[in-house]
């Protein structure tokens, strides 16, 4: 923020984060700011979250992605009505069991390629 000369009131305006909320966040109020807050200073950085919390290995291009969709996901939780949610979870679930599924499978294509081999 200093080496682009931003200070909290700056940054409240290029990001639309209230600067009370900035203030709180850099002064360490604010302990677990959410994602949604972290994207919109992000985004006003033109860089990624994660590389905003300071983690230099992540690639940048994935992780404005997975921001972004973390920043969608928590919206939609907090903004979807009670069908919309349930889709959602199923969905989620979905992908957790068809992940499960595939784990499962592999352990298991690996135990009777040792048992073939004895």
């Amino acid at each position: 923020m200093d080496e682009r000369g931003d200070n909290a009131y700056s940054l409240a305006e290029k990001s639309g984060v209230p600067q009370p909320t900035i203030h709180r966040i850099l002064s360490g109020i604010h302990g677990d700011p959410r994602t949604s807050t972290l994207a919109k200073i992000a985004s006003a950085y033109k860089i990624s979250v994660t590389k905003l919390r300071g983690d230099p290995t992540t690639n940048d291009n994935l992780s404005i992605l997975q921001d972004d969709l973390r920043a969608k996901v928590e919206w939609l939780i907090k903004n979807a009505d009670d069908e919309i949610k349930a889709i959602f979870e199923f969905m989620v679930q979905a992908m957790y069991m068809k992940k499960m599924g595939s784990k499962n499978q592999a352990v298991e294509n690996k135990k009777i390629k040792t048992r073939a081999k004895s």
